[in-house]
């Protein structure tokens, strides 16, 4: 094991093939869900010309639609391309983020390194198209905490060009995806040494009011926000959102981070469980209490949760609240949160315990990564379990849809009898637009079934 570690040329090309593997049932996988209305029935994407004013003015995250757009000039319905895309990108990215655990001194860089890469929660960003700006995002992040880490090594002019190039690398990974508009607030708070001169300062906080600005106004935002309040299954009142939403969903994203037990793709408003929300968050205390004492570790704990801002429903964006929880929003948080709990397991006192604590956790989120990948495989898998973790409203809509769409009339009648009898009438009011496409789709039933 000793051997295989500290050689690059046996470590890195071994864990490449192991992610792969894990991987490549997803990579015959055709368009699902956004990828059509994002990218392949998209104009801007699709269509002839740059139309770079209209990306500008029009999306929220520029850099990741003209990236999508120079990729869709090259594999146009290519889709095989576009999974290795991901795949590579997200090797990168964990290549990345060994380097960014080593400059944070953590002990145990390679358990990290594959921790990363083999999460139960990285499969959708690396299996769904559309999530290539998640990876996009994670790249620049990347580059920007890395920079700004090496600076504090170097004085005067050095010190200006990494600190110059770490914010331009933020501007690009603000441009991917507004995730990481907390990425300096979290990395200060691992890494106090850093001191942001007022030349950096001032751009940034202009920089971030900006993007949040363009990001609630944008027309597609207006869209997606319109959308989301329409389709979320689990309305929330200021109080409720408070005391109940915003803890419940902290608690979730907390344990889906440390032991992630399956990996569904979109699982929307998570079910309103009192008792199971009261025990989860008394745990996760009781746990913050047993390991205080590790105060670095603390640290990357609480930089983890100052990334998890931006989909708390704090910032008004489509798809970013507590009432759309995605496993695609743990990818920025992982960065932070993974050197936490590397630095736990570095504690334990006795080396054969330790190894044997970082051998089992592997085995245990390959293994979790590995029952789950199948959910990616297509488009009917994407919503089946998607739908069957919650009856997650807009899921069982376009599963619904899929059947209509390949002529399975039998299974479609199943699924619409099965959504009328279980979807309450609240959730039918409150999902509004997708009960309505849902009901529009019965006569077209009926129709198939007489042919």
């Amino acid at each position: 094991m000793k051997l295989i570690l500290d050689s690059k040329i046996i470590f890195f090309p071994l864990s490449f093939f192991i992610c792969l593997i894990l991987y490549y049932p997803t990579f015959h996988s055709e368009p699902i869900w956004d990828d059509y209305h994002f990218i392949f029935f998209n104009e801007v994407i699709s269509g002839d010309g740059l139309i770079l004013g209209t990306i500008l003015s029009k999306f929220n995250w520029a850099l990741s639609v003209l990236a999508q757009k120079t990729l869709y000039s090259f594999f146009y319905e290519n889709y095989f391309l576009y999974h290795c895309t991901n795949f590579l990108l997200h090797y990168v990215n964990g290549l990345l983020f060994f380097y960014f655990l080593k400059i944070n001194k953590i002990k145990t860089p390679h358990w990290g390194f594959l921790i990363f890469l083999l999460h139960p929660s990285m499969i959708i960003s690396v299996s769904w198209i559309i999530q290539f700006k998640t990876l996009l995002c994670g790249f620049f992040a990347l580059l920007s905490l890395i920079a700004l880490n090496l600076s504090t090594y170097f004085i005067r002019n050095k010190r200006r060009v990494l600190r110059g190039f770490s914010f331009i690398s933020f501007l690009l990974s603000l441009s991917s995806k507004s995730a990481s508009i907390p990425l300096y607030v979290a990395n200060y708070l691992i890494n106090n040494r850093i001191k942001l001169s007022k030349f950096l300062l001032v751009p940034l906080v202009i920089i971030s009011s900006f993007v949040c600005y363009k990001l609630v106004s944008s027309p597609i935002t207006q869209e997606g926000i319109h959308r989301a309040v329409t389709s979320t299954s689990t309305p929330f009142t200021t109080l409720e959102f408070i005391l109940l939403a915003i803890p419940q969903t902290l608690n979730w994203y907390f344990w889906q981070s440390l032991i992630p037990m399956e990996s569904i793709p979109v699982r929307g408003a998570l079910p309103v469980l009192y008792a199971q929300t009261i025990v989860g968050l008394f745990t996760m205390i009781i746990f913050f209490i047993l390991v205080w004492k590790n105060k670095k570790a603390i640290r990357f704990f609480v930089a983890s949760f100052i990334m998890l801002l931006p989909f708390l429903g704090i910032i008004p964006a489509p798809y970013m609240s507590s009432a759309w929880v995605s496993e695609q929003h743990l990818y920025l948080v992982l960065i932070f949160f993974i050197p936490a709990v590397a630095l736990l397991i570095e504690s334990i006192p006795k080396f054969k315990v330790r190894t044997s604590v970082q051998i089992l956790s592997l085995i245990f989120v390959g293994t979790v990564s590995f029952l789950s990948i199948d959910n990616y495989k297509d488009e009917h898998q994407f919503f089946r379990s998607s739908f069957d973790f919650n009856n997650n409203l807009p899921a069982g809509y376009h599963l619904l849809n899929h059947y209509v769409a390949n002529k399975q009339i039998e299974e479609a009648k199943t699924h619409f009898f099965h959504l009328i009898t279980t979807i309450p009438m609240e959730e039918r009011k409150n999902s509004n637009i997708f009960w309505a496409q849902i009901m529009q789709l019965e006569p077209t039933l009926n129709t198939k079934q007489s042919e």
